[in-house]
């Protein structure tokens, strides 16, 4: 019982310790903007920007709540300036709805906007938005204060009355029988299969299918490059990344993970451009406008917007590295994650990974909080349960280190790991720029300095 407690025990002195670091950030101004609650923090140094925003809350079925975001984003957004990347819903594992973006202001200068759907009551909802610099550390800390900020806004914001739409009214999805789900072979996906899925589900079979044998995909000589555009998710609290697939005939592919050379395009047209999702479409054109700069057309809108970002350059064949690589990301709403690769001269690889996630729901139970790491050595879980009228902890460990090792090749724009447990995996791989930053899947590492 002793041994099983003691990682519960470190963990609820490190949170204890973490909790402190965080609300030493005490001093928040507060101020009423027409109904709604301006958050914006005492130390906020000269020439930087960061605030939260708290609109009054609506009524809304909860059914509705996405769609009621993605509407009310879009419309705060005009007050800002147009956004830069497409807009897109995140909903978590708990079913919170957000949003991330970015944009320039009249001066030019580039910001990250941040909008989360949270609920006052069972069928209130209010929106708080978060506006910051370009500065990830700043994000990680005034981030941290977002619980904080939240349930003060829970308590002071106020409804404004709107129709509620009706349960009844909500439109309902085709729901699929899972039990007589076709087993989805790469030559028998149809557009017709995919119809009645949710969108992540129909994603992950999509992600599947566009993938050829290795070096059955796209040629190198058919691409005029591989850009890589990367920004900051204010949400997360980390770094995003979208590569495109530029052809040289005028086409483009959005938000790649797969290796071009295992890249199916037949397809992926086929599947991605279909006309129930076609709007959605990850198919579009490019272009280069006066400056030599790339642009790319968005399907949404027809309008034609600059890309941002570097262009991608490929490894050599056999290739080898010797440095270890991480990415990291945190917030409240997301907890601390940070990963790493070491990739040695010896064609060895060795991957690790930690989290730490807690929460109350919302102030309604008590404080649960989860440390996770994983390495060569293997898995171990530790969880603590504090309230007024429970505690306990709990911890897990497995031997499954063999997941964490194995050897490495890099051939282009391709990486394949062949871990010690017998799993094989393909994946996009790119250097930016200098080189000490790569792109694995749609992860960006760094070069880990010690």
């Amino acid at each position: 019982m002793t041994t099983n407690l003691k990682p519960a025990l470190f963990l609820f002195l490190l949170l204890l310790t973490f909790s402190r670091s965080v609300s030493a950030q005490e001093g928040w101004n507060r101020t009423s903007d027409d109904g709604s609650w301006i958050y914006i923090p005492e130390d906020l140094k000269p020439g930087k920007k960061f605030y939260y925003k708290a609109y009054p809350a609506q009524q809304v079925h909860s059914a509705q709540v996405r769609d009621w975001l993605l509407t009310n984003a879009r419309d705060l957004q005009k007050m800002l300036g147009e956004p830069l990347e497409p807009w897109k819903v995140k909903t978590d594992k708990k079913g919170s709805h957000s949003i991330s973006n970015s944009f320039l202001d009249p001066s030019g200068k580039k910001f990250s906007v941040g909008y989360q759907a949270e609920a006052k009551n069972d069928e209130t909802f209010f929106i708080i938005q978060m506006v910051t610099t370009q500065d990830l550390g700043m994000i990680i800390r005034y981030g941290m204060a977002y619980e904080k900020i939240k349930k003060n806004a829970q308590q002071i914001i106020k409804p404004e009355a709107v129709n509620v739409v009706a349960a009844s009214e909500v439109v309902k999805k085709p729901t699929v029988d899972k039990k007589n789900t076709p087993s989805y072979q790469q030559d028998k996906v149809t557009v017709h299969q995919l119809a009645g899925l949710r969108s992540k589900e129909r994603r992950k079979i999509i992600e599947a299918a566009i993938r050829t044998a290795p070096r059955k995909g796209v040629k190198s000589s058919a691409l005029e490059a591989v850009w890589v555009d990367k920004y900051i998710d204010v949400i997360i609290g980390g770094f995003r990344v979208d590569t495109y697939l530029l052809f040289k005939n005028g086409e483009a592919y959005e938000r790649c993970k797969t290796p071009p050379s295992e890249f199916n395009v037949a397809v992926s047209k086929e599947l991605e451009s279909a006309s129930p999702w076609r709007k959605y479409s990850k198919w579009t054109t490019w272009r280069k406008n006066q400056n030599g700069k790339y642009e790319i057309r968005r399907n949404k809108t027809g309008q034609w917007e600059v890309l941002d970002g570097v262009r991608g350059t490929p490894g050599t064949a056999s290739e080898k590295l010797n440095n270890t690589f991480w990415s990291y990301s945190g917030s409240s709403s997301f907890g601390s994650h940070k990963s790493s690769i070491k990739l040695m001269p010896d064609g060895q690889f060795e991957l690790s990974s930690n989290s730490i996630m807690g929460g109350d729901g919302g102030g309604t139970g008590p404080y649960t909080a989860t440390a996770s790491k994983s390495d060569k050595q293997g898995s171990s879980s530790s969880t603590v349960v504090v309230g007024s009228h429970v505690g306990g902890g709990s911890s897990t460990q497995k031997k499954d280190g063999s997941k964490n090792t194995g050897t490495y090749k890099i051939n282009g724009h391709t990486i394949e790991f062949y871990h010690d447990n017998g799993m094989i995996r393909r994946e996009l791989f790119l250097f930016e720029k200098d080189r000490h930053n790569i792109i694995i899947g749609d992860e960006s590492y760094w070069v880990k300095k010690n």
